[in-house]
């Protein structure tokens, strides 16, 4: 298209108003992108009393190569975990994602005997055998789950006595008991 001479040309400013919005879509585009870089952390499912409850971790940290410094991404408290409610007895079925099965996890439990004593104890060690579920079934029928806790990111680590070995947990998730 041609103009009259002493006319703008017309095409000029459709031409800016298209490089401005192209750069604005360009920014928008980019700034999306990289705010999702991020992948968003596991969740693990906990199953029971025909209830699902899906935790986020409640520690996500990162050790150095000594480990000696944490860094960590989650840090939350047992007041903000999820719940479930659960009889006496009952069980429930821990879930875990594959990237959190193909590396040791272990579930840690406390529970209240009939006699109103609180104990805590875990299941075995699950190692690199791709395991992604887990029944836990109270000692004992008259047994109350209180909390169930899974852990992995194990790392080794002296024991208060110094005499052994124990396993400090990298990542967390809890879901609490509340009785029927």
């Amino acid at each position: 298209m041609t103009s009259l001479p002493g006319t703008p040309d017309p095409s000029i400013p459709r031409t800016r108003a298209r490089r401005r919005r192209a750069l604005v879509a360009v920014l928008v585009f980019a700034t999306l992108a990289l705010s999702g870089c991020t992948r968003p952390l596991p969740s693990v499912s906990f199953f029971g009393n025909g209830a699902l409850v899906s935790a986020a971790p409640t520690l996500w940290c990162s050790a150095d190569s000594t480990a000696e410094a944490l860094d960590c991404l989650a840090t939350r408290s047992d007041a903000s975990a999820p719940q479930m409610t659960l009889r006496p007895g009952q069980g429930v079925s821990v879930n875990v994602p594959a990237a959190i099965g193909l590396a040791p996890w272990v579930v840690v439990f406390r529970f209240r005997t009939a006699a109103g004593k609180q104990e805590e104890l875990r299941s075995e060690l699950f190692s690199s055998d791709a395991r992604q579920q887990y029944e836990l079934k109270p000692p004992a029928t008259t047994d109350q789950l209180l909390r169930v806790e899974v852990q992995s990111g194990l790392t080794p680590m002296a024991t208060a006595t110094g005499n052994g070995v124990d396993y400090a947990a990298l990542h967390t998730w809890v879901v609490l008991i509340v009785a029927a």
